[in-house]
């Protein structure tokens, strides 16, 4: 199927040049603010087929101020998103630093303990350390470029 992308710029500039807002319905009329020689007429819809025309009109006079709302909604909200993969990265960088200090302390404690204990440390490697290395190396969730 195939993807049907809006130009919300071109949709924004839309709803900037229309009538002021809100628009009101009455009876088959959608009509925008009082001009001072009376109420800006947006639109007349035909007598035929009343209740479809009723909801016609409701979606006109509906879209002059949820058009411009869900534009500002869609701003924010890519505005918001484009701040994740920073806000991302710095929990990423904070959780390795916080883990590497911890792993720091325990390794010392271990080899601390170790000697202490007089355990023969030829050939014996840390479990701290591979978690070092794994903590050290890691670059966070696939795809969070």
């Amino acid at each position: 199927m195939a993807e049907n992308k809006r130009n919300f710029a071109a949709d924004q500039r839309i709803c900037d040049a229309a009538t002021p807002g809100p628009w009101t319905i009455e009876g088959n009329n959608v009509d925008g603010p009082d001009t001072g020689y009376g109420e800006l007429r947006v639109a007349t819809l035909s007598d035929t087929a009343r209740r479809e025309q009723t909801e016609n009109a409701r979606f006109i006079a509906e879209a002059r101020t949820g058009w411009p709302a869900a534009l500002a909604e869609i701003e924010r909200l890519k505005a918001e998103l484009e701040s994740y993969p920073h806000a991302v990265d710095h929990l990423i960088n904070e959780m390795r630093s916080k883990h590497a200090a911890e792993i720091k302390r325990l390794k010392a404690e271990i080899e601390h303990l170790m000697r202490k204990s007089n355990v023969n440390l030829v050939g014996y490697r840390p479990h701290t350390i591979v978690i070092d290395e794994e903590v050290t190396a890691y670059e966070g969730p696939e795809g969070a470029d």
